[in-house]
């Protein structure tokens, strides 16, 4: 698939401006923690960025930033979320989100603005729904029903399983919870969430292809790599 050249205009505002702001709904204003340099040529007030076309603006930043304003609403009504959530962050959380959640705007609204300079500071606009944790204080919280996990490496057997069920099926993928949502939303589709505990471990649908990598190819200054998942996912729990 070919690639496109997406310009965006780094728009400066400033801290009157900044104060005034007002986000639209569903929206949340991160201060993000850095630039890629691999991804991004700064030129002037403009950022040139190289992208394939199914790929994001995300890849522009590490996934982790602080929460500097947000709507009082936490769904975009375009983008058709499934899961409906009530407010959960607070401006001075430290977040992380989705790769895909600067993608999610600019694909649906192209013209809407989703990066400030303020003061030295990059701003960037995200939608709620794509949060996938939070760090109040010393507390770490999963949001929009993100489990936050580790994979459970499989133990060595003494021997190989040759029955003909186990040739034809996949090894399922596990995972320990290290971090639960609070489970304060539901799914409008019948969904089910289900509830878990950390030190839990879960296995996840479709053989861990729901999966996503919570610090991607970024540090992300947690104390290892974290997978994130939907507590919907979970097919089975084991203590």
């Amino acid at each position: 698939m070919g690639g496109f050249f997406l310009y965006l205009c780094l728009m400066q505002i400033t801290r009157q401006q900044l104060d005034r702001m007002l986000m639209r709904e569903g929206r949340v204003l991160v201060r993000i923690e850095e630039l890629t340099k691999e991804s991004v040529n700064l030129s002037g007030n403009e950022i040139l960025v190289k992208t394939i076309a199914t790929t994001s603006i995300a890849e522009m930043s590490a996934r982790c930033g602080e929460v500097v304003k947000l709507s009082s609403k936490t769904d975009i009504p375009y983008l058709n979320y499934s899961f409906k959530s009530e407010l959960e962050v607070s401006p001075g959380d430290k977040v992380w989100w989705s790769q895909s959640a600067i993608g999610k705007i600019l694909k649906n609204r192209n013209s809407e603005l989703v990066m400030f300079e303020c003061e030295g500071d990059t701003l960037m606009v995200i939608p709620y729904a794509e949060l996938l944790l939070k760090k109040s204080g010393d507390t770490y919280v999963g949001l929009n029903d993100r489990v936050i996990g580790k994979k459970v490496m499989p133990k060595a057997h003494a021997f190989l399983d040759l029955s003909f069920t186990s040739m034809g099926e996949p090894i399922k993928d596990k995972y320990e919870v290290v971090y639960v949502p609070s489970f304060n939303g539901k799914y409008d589709n019948g969904r089910h969430i289900n509830e878990c505990a950390p030190g839990d471990n879960v296995m996840v649908m479709g053989s861990g292809r729901t999966v996503g990598e919570l610090e991607d190819k970024y540090n992300m200054h947690l104390d290892q790599e974290y997978v994130y998942f939907r507590s919907a996912d979970i097919t089975a729990i084991h203590d």
